[in-house]
């Protein structure tokens, strides 16, 4: 009896100690998401981001990153960038925090995580509980597009979730993504009025590393070049001496082939005048026939 009063309190006393977020009503340590409070967010790297922005770039993003009052709020934002995903989260964060917004950060891999553990409802409950509480929050989804390319099954609980959220206006939406605008299903871009690629400097970023390489490796690439150049000239002197080689034989045969036509028309009038005197004998024989 003792041993099953022990082993009673050991569970309740476990169910006690948990420690449940008032703000989902989900014990923390099952939480998919994590707060602003509870998230590591440098300004000093967003704005260094920024700085490595084109003109052209900046001017898209210039509204989100500067709200003014006259603005409306960005409900539905994704951000497009393929150098790394963290630079793009960490733009997701800057602009939650310049609209004056917490935001909840969900990231692909603690999502698939949660799925694998037949936890991916939890997800929509912690995203309800905020909702309703009423305060301005930011929903910052990680790999959104790319979750929904490579796992539609576990896709559709994000669906829902930007779904629900859009009879809120006080929630804001910001899904990242290293695809370009043209790689988006048509089911990511319906959930999304706003699609913003801040990966301009992708192309920049390449010609500088080729131009670094090059430089590192500039004697290397001067041999390598002479190498090729010689290849490449015995290579045109071995096709010219082969080309020349062919039309001497060509000439040669054709040489050949003119003498035989002549020793063969040669043989033809031989033959003709054999003929023909074939023909005379045969005329005088039959001449002296008609005399008898």
């Amino acid at each position: 009896m003792k041993h099953h009063i022990c082993v009673a309190l050991f569970f309740v006393s476990s169910m006690v100690c948990a420690e449940v977020d008032k703000r989902t009503g989900i014990d923390k340590t099952a939480r998919i998401g994590r707060f602003s409070s509870e998230d590591c967010f440098d300004i000093n790297q967003a704005g260094k981001i920024v700085k490595q922005w084109s003109v052209a770039i900046k001017k898209n993003v210039q509204r989100f990153l500067c709200p003014s009052d006259e603005d409306p709020i960005p409900q539905r934002l994704l951000l497009l960038g393929g150098i790394r995903n963290t630079d793009t989260t960490t733009i997701a964060k800057m602009i939650a925090l310049r609209w004056k917004y917490d935001y909840y950060v969900i990231e692909a891999s603690a999502f698939l995580q949660a799925c694998r553990e037949g936890r991916e409802d939890n997800l929509l409950s912690e995203v309800c509980s905020i909702i309703r509480q009423g305060k301005p929050i930011a929903l910052i989804t990680t790999e959104i597009a790319e979750m929904e390319d490579y796992f539609g099954l576990y896709a559709f609980t994000l669906r829902i979730m930007i779904d629900q959220c859009a009879d809120y206006p006080n929630v804001m939406v910001i899904g990242t993504s290293a695809f370009r605008e043209e790689q988006l299903s048509e089911l990511v871009k319906q959930r999304f009025t706003d699609i913003i690629s801040i990966d301009g400097n992708r192309a920049q970023d390449a010609a500088l590393q080729k131009m670094n390489w090059l430089e590192k490796n500039k004697t290397a690439c001067m041999i390598a070049a002479g190498f090729v150049c010689c290849a490449l000239g015995t290579i045109y002197v071995g096709t010219y001496i082969l080309s020349a080689t062919m039309q001497l034989q060509q000439q040669h045969e054709n040489s050949l082939l003119n003498q035989q036509v002549t020793d063969l028309l040669s043989e033809l009038h031989s033959i003709k005048e054999k003929y023909q005197l074939f023909q005379k004998q045969q005329s005088d024989i039959q001449q002296k026939l008609n005399r008898l």
